[in-house]
């Protein structure tokens, strides 16, 4: 019995470390995306998949194809570098400020305020850079890292000068929302100090005995930021998945090919990877049972006339039978996303519906004009 019951615990705190049972779905997302798969041609979807990519790409490949001067000459004559400091801090504080307008409710920032915002930290960020390096030392030891806090001064002054104080002031008076916006930076920011660090690390342990042990731990960081990412995003559930994605998941799959390109033990590689692919399958998997079981019960609750319709569709069907549901479990459901998205008049109609007849919602959104799809 006592055996069963540390079992019994263990599952439940392996359950709750895994961040893929806390995302919700909202219903205003799930019409989006059936509206969407519905009404896109496959073409048009499979190029703005391949597209979205395509920008931050050009922009890694043009700041790497400049050439570096020996450090040796200075930092007047390593103007590369330079170059790419300008352009890695203009599109960072770019991300940056596109999540400010998103995470704080009510925000407007135009086009052009966020392109000025992007070369004024350009130029910024680099001039700043290179005072340090004439006045310390060239290079900069680490001067992503301890140039974090000049970066981010320059930020808080140049978003002040371009909103305007009332408009600075109302975000500061939205206490909740702008901690987690802090607190979501910071955790990228960790990231950019962790990865680095575990990097070192791992390079400092390359054909010793201690590789695997090192490799280990980065599927143990990889979960420690995935849990702060949710954390932090707890009461925006249908944004865990996305976020998590496209900050850990990408870090993760960055440093792990770095890592495999300087390892020298070849049991050590076939470890991470089989542990790597274990995961991805284990995930996959449960998606599989999860999406098996959730058909049943759908085709339980509103007959075997959607036994041909896939999972999507037959949610989709499901919210025009809200009412086989008792109040407990409506209150359950989350109808509004934390940010609009586009649906048709039938959408509209029956989100009014449902949110007659549930409980807590997203009743904070944004203006029309920042639809997303």
């Amino acid at each position: 019995m006592k055996f069963r019951s540390w079992i019994l615990k263990l599952k439940r705190a392996w359950l709750a470390s895994q961040v893929n049972h806390r995302g919700k779905y909202s219903i205003e997302r799930l019409l989006a995306l059936e509206e969407y798969t519905r009404t896109t041609p496959l073409l048009r979807a499979v190029l703005v998949c391949a597209g979205t990519p395509l920008p931050i790409i050009v922009i890694v490949f043009s700041q790497e194809a400049l050439p570096l001067e020996d450090p040796e000459n200075g930092w007047q004559v390593n103007w590369g570098l330079w170059v790419r400091a300008c352009i890695l801090s203009g599109t960072v504080s770019l991300a940056v400020a596109v999540q400010l307008r998103y995470l704080i409710q009510g925000l407007e920032m135009s086009s052009l305020q966020l392109i000025v915002l992007s070369a004024l930290m350009a130029l910024g960020f680099t001039a700043a850079s290179i005072t340090v390096a004439s006045a310390w030392v060239f290079p900069i030891p680490y001067m992503v890292i301890v140039m974090i806090p000049t970066f981010l001064l320059l930020f808080v002054c140049i978003i002040r000068v371009l909103l305007g104080a009332a408009t600075f002031r109302n975000i500061l008076t939205k206490r909740r929302q702008f901690i987690r916006f802090v607190v979501a930076v910071n955790i990228q920011v960790l990231m950019a100090i962790s990865y680095p660090a575990y990097q070192l690390l791992f390079n400092s342990v390359t054909g010793s005995a201690y590789e695997l042990s090192a490799f280990l731990l980065l599927p143990v960081l990889k979960l420690v930021l995935k849990n702060l990412v949710a954390l932090c995003l707890a009461d925006l559930a249908d944004l865990i998945p996305e976020n998590i994605i496209f900050t850990v998941h990408f870090f993760n799959a960055i440093y792990l090919a770095t890592s495999m390109q300087s390892a020298s033990s070849t049991f050590a590689v076939s470890a991470i990877m089989i542990i790597d692919l274990l995961e991805t399958g284990m995930t996959l998997y449960r998606i599989y049972r999860s999406s098996n079981r959730i058909m049943k019960q759908l085709q339980q609750t509103i007959g075997p006339s959607i036994a041909e319709d896939n999972l999507l569709a037959a949610a989709y069907s499901l919210c025009h039978y809200h009412d086989k549901f008792t109040k407990e479990e409506r209150t359950q459901v989350q109808v509004r996303s934390f940010f609009p998205h586009q649906l048709s008049t039938e959408g509209h109609d029956l989100l009014r519906k449902l949110e007659n007849g549930t409980g807590p919602t997203f009743l904070l959104r944004r203006t029309p004009s920042r639809c997303r799809r």
